[in-house]
């Protein structure tokens, strides 16, 4: 059985998790705050005591020293943060991608794909097992989808991916469901009813998990699905660049803080070293004709259909049981934006590549990590926010997991240098519609994310949830109403509460 949901002692991918603070919006992000570092504090008496007792105590210390030391978060064993990625060999990496790929493990046809035997959204169905007269706020709501193949029958095993949502068109309200696969063909999605009034459920098929396969083997085999062009000083010629590139006459590039690298064919007539920057290239097409039947727009992202019509949710019959909670409503160049009323600096600058965008020169991108390294201690007020995700879609989760591991061991320095800091992720985005995309890719990797900054103390904003259950079109780039409750999300941690203001 595996659920679309997190949970940080088996990853999973957690549709609803629990309010830290009094927010005015209705989905709250996973605050993770785990101690940094520990420190034994207590009096000396000066008390004559024994050579025995004397090692006694010392053993003692000794050992709950070391029992402190091993709950650090640079314990592999709690969140397996290593000091310095610089440090970390070949083995600690593929320790810890074995574990994380564990984690995100994902059902697989049990034999050779076949279309017909596929499944189809316009097949499958959902209905309510255990109907009721009256359903009340607080309580859950369960629906059971049955995945149904190109022919009309059962499947007989699972690893389909669906989003689900119970919604109010007329309140402009929504939230995610928590879907339940059984590999059995069949799947739950459970809803918690959070206010009064008329709703709906909304179930799609985004992908059957026969085209999952197909992805998963592409986002693993093919890195070079996606291209770039690298441009150099001195010749208008312009070269294939990505970040793996066989094959002799290749420039690489390396970052030695990081330890990353970028590679570009070597130029005709110039050295490696002109290179001054890339832009999107293109799209390769890596698919078969019989793989792009399974991944046609035809049959992804498509409603399923349903008896089970809208119903009435009443007041909670206990007014204690559930407390309030407000639901939602209606350059590529380093920026800066100073408010010198407010006094506050706002400072937003593009992350090192893969970016896929047009012409960008190498100097206006930086590593987040060494960014993150520039940062000095003591800065109270300092709030940094960390979106980097999108743009890693097409490539492997090993070279997501590199990246990441830079950025978290970055994190860990700065939270030590300054403990005052806020530090916020940023989920991915539902709505990844293009070439090569796909929410199920962005899923895998917001699962990964999420997992890796399981142990620091850093605020994962969900965007995921606020975008799939939204009113509006589900689009990578979301509409300003959404971008407003994000921020509106981020705000919720850093500015006071009436309460607080007022205490």
């Amino acid at each position: 059985m595996i659920k679309y949901h997190l949970n940080l002692n088996k990853l999973q991918y957690r549709s609803r998790t629990e309010p830290t603070r009094k927010s005015n919006i209705n989905l709250y992000p996973i605050l993770l705050s785990y101690p940094v570092s520990t420190t034994l504090m207590g009096t000396v008496r000066r008390t004559q005591i024994s050579s025995i007792c004397l090692l006694c105590l010392l053993f003692i210390a000794g050992f709950a020293y070391r029992s402190l030391w091993m709950k650090l978060p640079s314990d592999p064993n709690f969140g397996m943060n290593s000091p310095s990625c610089n440090n970390l060999g070949p083995a600690s990496l593929e320790q810890e991608l074995h574990v994380l790929m564990k984690a995100i493990e994902w059902p697989e046809p049990p034999g050779p794909i076949d279309y017909e035997f596929s499944t189809s959204p316009f097949k499958t169905e959902f209905h309510m097992p255990f109907p009721r007269a009256t359903y009340y706020v607080g309580e859950y709501v369960e629906v059971l989808i049955t995945a149904r193949d190109q022919r009309g029958q059962p499947k007989t095993y699972g690893g389909d991916y669906f989003q689900a949502k119970l919604h109010s068109p007329k309140l402009k309200a929504g939230v995610t469901g928590s879907v339940t696969d059984h590999r059995n063909g069949t799947y739950t999605a459970s809803f918690l009813l959070l206010w009064p009034g008329q709703v709906e459920i909304s179930i799609r098929l985004v992908h059957s998990s026969e085209a999952i396969a197909i992805l998963k083997d592409k986002r693993e085999t093919r890195p070079d699905k996606v291209s770039y062009f690298g441009y150099f000083y001195g010749t208008s010629e312009k070269t294939e660049c990505n970040v793996e590139l066989l094959g002799p006459n290749v420039c690489e590039y390396n970052d030695i803080y990081t330890g990353e690298s970028w590679f570009c064919k070597r130029p005709k007539q110039i050295s490696c070293s002109a290179y001054k920057g890339h832009s999107m290239a293109g799209n390769r097409n890596v698919l078969t004709a019989r793989e792009a039947k399974f991944l046609n727009q035809s049959v992804r992202e498509k409603l399923i259909s349903s008896k089970v019509g809208a119903f009435i949710v009443l007041h909670p019959k206990n007014k204690t049981a559930l407390q309030k909670q407000d639901i939602f409503g209606k350059s590529p160049v380093p920026q800066l934006a100073i408010d010198t009323t407010h006094k506050f600096v706002v400072q937003w600058q593009v992350h090192q590549k893969p970016v896929t965008m047009q012409y960008i020169d190498k100097e206006e991108l930086h590593y987040i990590a060494n960014d993150l390294d520039k940062i000095g201690g003591s800065k109270e007020g300092l709030v940094i926010v960390i979106n980097c995700l999108a743009h890693f879609v097409s490539f492997s989760n090993k070279f997501y997991v590199r990246r990441l591991l830079t950025i978290r061991d970055a994190v860990l320095r700065l939270v030590q240098r300054n403990p005052l800091v806020k530090v916020f992720i940023k989920s991915g985005n539902t709505g990844y519609l293009y070439s090569h995309g796909s929410d199920w890719l962005s899923l895998q990797l917001d699962l990964i994310m999420r997992a890796m900054f399981s142990s620091l103390p850093v605020t994962i904003l969900d965007a995921w949830q606020i975008t799939s259950c939204h009113y509006e079109p589900q689009l990578l780039h979301p509409g300003p109403v959404i971008v407003k409750n994000q921020i509106d999300l981020m705000l919720s941690f850093i500015c006071p509460t009436d309460e607080e203001t007022t205490s």
